[in-house]
């Protein structure tokens, strides 16, 4: 859906990717910023080199309101702990509302042609890598660990600890879903809405979801063109 900003939007928009790409990048993110922030957004920690940008297009983040406007008034929060990354390898964007967390030395890879709709949340804690060609849609939840340690009763050891998130290319993960810690999902892959996705699918041209998890379809062609026509 195309987006109209109103005069204080910009002006918002202008002063975020100020500030955001000024602390990122250092000072010379003044003159060439890398990030374009949208206009309702809130910055956690970030520090100096806490963005990778591996492509001479500009990424939005928060810029965008999402299907059926979903994200209109929508507050987009960054948080990028120390030493964790955020690599952006092409056409990135983060609709308005996303929330994306970064704990210590964790990292967050996104490919080309990568789009998350509106209220997305991507809480890392190890590693969640998304390659080109993936479509996240509104208010989906990407996690790779469980939010709280739980702790064996004798030894005080973490039980659950984070597990890496891979996601291949060519991937459609429809709206309200949530991608569980250590899952893996081969390339040309559509998750139905509302999935709970805990175990990995290694088959491709297929839809995977249900409850367990399991093929649903085969013989799939994932067709992004088509997908958009219906602004999902």
């Amino acid at each position: 859906m195309k987006t109209t900003f109103s005069v204080s939007e910009i002006f918002l928009i202008l002063w975020n990717t100020l500030i955001f790409n000024v602390r990122v990048f250092g000072f010379k993110g003044c003159f060439k910023p890398k990030v374009l922030i949208g206009p309702y957004a809130k910055f956690g920690h970030l520090h100096k080199g806490a963005v990778d940008v591996q492509t001479d297009k500009i990424a939005m983040i928060g810029v965008g309101v999402g299907s059926f406007m979903k994200g209109r008034k929508d507050t987009t929060f960054i948080n990028i702990s120390q030493d964790a990354v955020l690599r952006i390898k092409g056409k990135v964007r983060f609709c308005r509302g996303c929330k994306i967390n970064l704990s210590p030395g964790s990292i967050l890879e996104v490919g080309n042609n990568f789009r998350a709709n509106a209220g997305c949340v991507f809480s890392v804690v190890s590693s969640l890598v998304i390659a080109e060609d993936v479509h996240i849609g509104w208010e989906s939840e990407l996690f790779d660990d469980d939010g709280h340690d739980l702790k064996a009763k004798d030894e005080g050891r973490v039980m659950n600890e984070a597990r890496a998130i891979v996601i291949g290319s060519n991937v459609w993960v429809a709206s309200r879903s949530a991608i569980l810690k250590g899952v893996e999902i081969a390339h040309d892959v559509v998750i139905p809405y509302g999935s709970v996705i805990v175990k990995s699918c290694k088959d491709s041209n297929v839809i995977f979801g249900g409850m367990p998890n399991r093929v649903l379809k085969e013989g799939l062609s994932v067709n992004f063109n088509d997908i958009n026509k219906r602004g999902l």
